[in-house]
């Protein structure tokens, strides 16, 4: 979940207006999705288990095809951060196999990536019960902070994704950069520093370089906006040495002197 080095661990925020109170509601109960257009030449390459698993549900040939070529497709856009464009994809594919864990994986991280946090809040949330997985945990933080939620829900989210079994290494760093974001909000300098600390060097090694170097990043923001200029230095300089500086820290560093 990648942001622009100047604004790291803030996802974009709702801001949707409170519903019209003569808008009608809409019903509940099952929603009618239209088959989106999926284009032909899309490689499905689809786990053989997952291919099992949404015949179990999907019994008509053509239709199963469709619903996988869909969620190929759909995960090709969310490697390119296309999210809401995925969003009809799973949504159709979710109608046709809604008791499949990958799709509401899926369609939880397009809703992410299109800054839909409640309806992503809701779909990871079911992917997380259904595949007993915190793995996608620090998404789920992500979105209460960009809700608005209490820090407090924040801080459990990260806590029980760190406890749990299997979670990747740089899913771990950024849910405590997520954490440390969400005290950051609160005004919690002090804090939000605390937070990264909770992160050794050992998982910051297995993290992998994009989200060391993320973690990196906001550490050194958060030092310089506590007045801890060393520390500040310190993390833009290491960020600096990066080919072609990708979190843009020579001007930082600059700027600190």
């Amino acid at each position: 979940m990648p942001d622009r080095p100047s604004r790291p661990i803030r996802p974009l925020r709702s801001h949707r207006p409170r519903q019209d109170p003569d808008e009608p509601v809409r019903p509940s109960g099952p929603v009618s999705v239209a088959r989106p257009d999926i284009p032909d030449d899309v490689d499905v390459h689809l786990p053989r288990g997952l291919r099992r698993t949404i015949g179990k549900q999907v019994r008509d040939r053509d239709t199963l095809a469709d619903v996988e070529r869909a969620i190929a497709y759909g995960a090709e856009l969310l490697d390119l951060e296309e999210g809401a464009q995925a969003v009809p994809y799973y949504a159709w594919a979710k109608v046709q196999a809604s008791r499949v864990a990958d799709i509401r994986e899926g369609l939880g991280v397009a809703h992410y990536q299109a800054g839909d946090f409640q309806e992503a809040l809701k779909e990871l949330r079911t992917y997380r019960r259904m595949a007993a997985a915190h793995d996608q945990d620090h998404l789920i933080a992500d979105c209460l902070r960009g809700l608005g939620r209490d820090t407090a829900e924040v801080a459990d989210t990260v806590e029980g994704m760190l406890a749990a079994d299997g979670v990747p290494p740089d899913r771990q760093l950024e849910g405590l950069l997520v954490w440390a974001g969400a005290v950051r909000d609160d005004g919690d300098l002090p804090g939000a520093r605390a937070v990264l600390r909770r992160a050794d060097d050992d998982l910051r090694r297995r993290a992998g370089e994009e989200a060391r170097g993320r973690f990196t990043w906001l550490a050194a923001d958060l030092a310089e906006e506590a007045g801890d200029l060393d520390a500040a230095r310190e993390g833009f300089r290491e960020l600096a040495r990066l080919p072609e500086d990708p979190f843009e820290a020579g001007p930082r560093l600059s700027d600190l002197g």
